[in-house]
């Protein structure tokens, strides 16, 4: 018989550990680590994790918890007076301390304000969401009950407005937001309702709040002839006096009932404020922006709390929403609202006379009722697992968090979200259960193509939240054993979500896919640390970064899966990964970086091909015949910038790690080092019968071209005895 030749062209299947090596389909590989199959008819290597050109480094001990400590976002504001809008990375210490950088700059201070989760210890696991210029950050561990959220928020006052003291531009840090206003407090709030005129000086106004920060003045006014504008439509009895403070992006806090006093029938309510100059300049005051007062029938059961006065700091006065700001009265060590257009003389001038009752309630106000026990995290006993931002309202999940019955539990099942554009007020009645009592938690929560996918460790649950409305979410898949064991292992793709667990790689397109079907179960299950597997999307070669465990600092091991080909590759710390364990991946700088858990040091993926230690197999070619013999002449190897790289054999199911076969002209079996592609043949020693050949390439390549084309076997069959 002729002598045959079989071409090996196409190598973009990748890895294969599930079928037998003779039986692996053509364009598939028995091996192949720390090489790159993306394009068609090429094995090349690689990129690699590399630092930056101006190399971050944000603490010689980051001491982070492996899999855990970044996050990025960006950002259309100066951070500081010295560090311009961007993009940014946080991360977030053991101890709940938390640093911003960039590519230029890291270590960074925000105005000397400082965001600390600490209060535990150490142990701290983070996560974090951004929406609305605001970076919000929380532990995971939802034992540590005296770490608190925080955020880091972006305040622009354009002058010194009085109740603020100085103009600020920049990102400010806070551990404490929503707070109600405190009446029992030496400094907030005070009452006054025995007249609205401040009786040392005499003028037309409540004066100096003094020790505190705000004096609200309300008080029953009865018409007489001098400001007659018609009777008061009030309904006789006793009224309730509450207040609220107003937070950044128009977020409400919860009331405070601060007095009463009596309403006769026919009779009007005058209302004013006062606030002292520089009082919300400084601290936690600085994210207040207003205050709200309102008034609420007693003797009526089933009345609401309705808006009586609303209060900028910044713009001034008005008793409704669609009215536009009266300016406040400069008073030089205080401020006090004035009703400029209003209808009263002598010494209650400047104070509002309101005729009847708003239709504003304070529900209408905020969007949630005003018997909620709770609205914000922020707070030592409270805390989340996961949180993700969509349809302009944040989603936290698995909480520590008052249930229903006002008592503090954790509720690894449900999920909080807020109103529309208040990312941080969450009412308790705003909840989703999500397999209620089925013995399992919420790991993850994230959205994509207006879903929300929430993974248990067991299942995957599909919702549709593309309507606006919550209560319209319907779930449209339940999936067992498509759950995660940790919220790094599910990752954003261009195409869809992509999750690891022990049983597999899977996406979600169109549909849930099972993507490793060419690993081998046995192989899968064994590399996947299910606390530590951690996915990262490389979105220049639109790749699936595998890391199987991020604790192991010897010698971590991972994938790398192209959603171009559908090909898996194996990779290790001999020079794509990170020779220590890591934080969680991100996306940063178009890029997918990672931090060293040793050094602090973060890097990046850099895609450009870099030399690597590699080890490639082809499947076992028995050439359709398994049972015939045939005699193998020599391999022709088609590369360029071989040096470094041998080739070896093996016959008949024999490992192809062992035995050499030189290059024609040299008693080695090491691919030359040309640097155009060139076709060379390699010869074996003595005549060479088999059944069946496996070849391997393996080495250190010396060059990052290091490429190769195409490779053919040339053989004879012998015939049949």
């Amino acid at each position: 018989m002729p002598k045959q030749g079989t071409t090996i062209k196409r190598f973009d299947g990748g890895l294969n550990t599930k079928d037998s090596q003779r039986d692996i389909p053509d364009g598939f590989l028995q091996s192949a680590t720390n090489i790159d199959v993306s394009s068609i008819g090429k094995v090349k290597l690689p990129g690699q994790f590399a630092a930056f050109s101006s190399d971050i480094v944000t603490s010689s001990s980051p001491d982070i918890i492996a899999g855990f400590g970044l996050f990025s976002f960006k950002t259309d504001e100066q951070i500081d007076g010295s560090n311009a809008a961007g993009e940014y990375f946080a991360m977030t210490n053991d101890e709940g301390v938390v640093t911003l950088g960039s590519t230029s700059v890291t270590g960074i201070n925000l105005s000397a304000d400082s965001l600390d989760m600490s209060g535990h210890g150490s142990g701290v696991k983070p996560v974090y969401y951004y929406a609305n210029g605001g970076l919000r950050v929380a532990d995971t561990v939802l034992s540590h009950q005296s770490s608190n959220a925080g955020s880091y928020v972006y305040l622009n006052r354009d002058s010194s407005d009085a109740p603020y003291g100085s103009a600020v531009d920049g990102y400010f840090a806070t551990e404490k937001i929503l707070d109600k206003p405190n009446v029992n407090s030496a400094d907030e709030v005070e009452y006054n309702i025995t007249g609205l005129d401040d009786a040392d000086d005499g003028a037309s106004d409540l004066g100096d709040p003094g020790s505190k920060k705000i004096t609200v003045g309300v008080k029953a006014n009865t018409i007489d002839g001098t400001n007659n504008v018609g009777d008061g439509l009030w309904a006789e009895g006793k009224y309730l006096v509450a207040v609220s403070y107003v937070y950044y992006d128009n977020q409400e806090s919860l009331l405070t009932n601060i007095g009463s006093f009596n309403l006769s029938d026919g009779q009007s309510v005058l209302a004013q404020v006062a606030i002292g100059d520089g009082e919300f300049g400084s601290g936690d005051y600085k994210f207040i922006e207003g205050i709200r007062v309102y008034l609420k029938n007693y003797n009526d059961a089933d009345s609401e709390h309705l808006l009586l006065l609303d209060v900028d700091f910044a713009r001034g006065s008005r008793i409704n929403f669609g009215d536009d700001f009266d300016a406040f009265i400069d008073k030089t060590t205080h401020v006090v609202t004035d009703d400029a257009q209003g209808t009263q003389t002598g010494t209650d001038a400047s104070a509002y006379q309101i005729m009847n009752a708003s239709f504003v309630s304070f529900s209408d106000s905020t969007g949630f009722d005003e018997e909620e026990e709770e609205i914000t995290f922020q707070d030592a006993a409270y805390g989340y697992k996961t949180a993700t931002v969509f349809n302009q309202r944040a989603f936290v999940g698995n909480v520590r968090y008052k249930d229903t019955d006002g008592n503090v539990k954790i509720m690894g099942d449900r999920i909080q979200y807020t109103p529309v554009r208040k990312y941080d007020t969450f009412p308790q009645s705003y909840y989703l259960e999500i397999g209620a009592n089925d013995g399992d938690e919420i790991i993850k929560i994230i959205e994509f193509n207006d879903k929300l996918f929430v993974y248990k460790t067991k299942k995957l649950f599909v919702i549709d939240a593309s309507s606006p409305n919550p209560g319209q979410y319907n779930l449209i898949g339940e999936f067992e054993n498509r759950g995660i064991g940790n919220p790094n292992a599910v990752v954003k793709s261009d195409l869809g979500l992509v999750w690891a667990n022990k049983d597999g790689l899977f996406g979600y397109f169109d549909g849930i896919a099972t993507l490793s079907k060419a690993i081998d179960d046995d192989d899968w299950s064994s590399s996947i640390n299910l606390a530590g597997v951690a996915l990262g999307y490389i979105p220049k070669k639109n790749q699936i970064f595998i890391n199987n465990n991020t604790s192991e600092s010897s010698n971590p091991d991972g994938y790398i899966y192209d959603l171009n080909t559908s090909s898996f590759i194996n990779i290790d710390d001999s020079s794509v990964m990170v020779a220590q364990a890591t934080s969680n991946l991100i996306q940063f700088d178009d890029s997918l970086c990672v931090m060293n858990h040793n050094t602090g040091q973060l890097v990046k993926f850099n895609t450009n091909v870099a030399t690597q230690v590699i080890n490639m197999s082809t499947k076992e070619f028995d050439f359709d015949s398994p049972t015939q013999d045939k005699k193998i002449y020599s391999i022709y190897v088609t590369y360029k910038y071989g040096g470094g790289i041998s080739l070896r054999y093996g016959l008949n199911g024999a490992a192809a790690t062992t035995t050499t076969i030189d290059r024609q002209g040299t008693s080695s079996n090491a691919l030359g080092t040309s640097s155009s592609f060139v076709t060379e043949k390699f010869t074996f020693e003595s005549s060479t019968t088999a059944k069946s050949i496996q070849l391997n390439f393996t080495g250190t390549a010396a060059n990052a071209n290091f490429e190769i084309e195409d490779i053919t076997i040339v053989y004879r069959t012998k015939p049949l005895k």
